[in-house]
């Protein structure tokens, strides 16, 4: 049985795009946005889902 989810990723070409699809279609609300870096550079969107978001 699974007790918690600590995250969900997916890959996308146009993250402004999925984005916008994720707040339209499933009504979300985007928690926060960052921009990392190290071995790769990555654009990250978090959403919150039912006051799931664990650290």
């Amino acid at each position: 049985m699974v007790e918690r989810v600590h995250h969900i990723a997916f890959v996308v070409g146009d993250l402004d795009a999925a984005a916008a699809q994720f707040e339209e279609t499933l009504g979300l609300e985007c928690y926060t946005r960052e921009t990392m870096s190290g071995d790769y550079y990555l654009e990250v969107a978090v959403y919150e889902l039912d006051g799931l978001l664990q650290s």
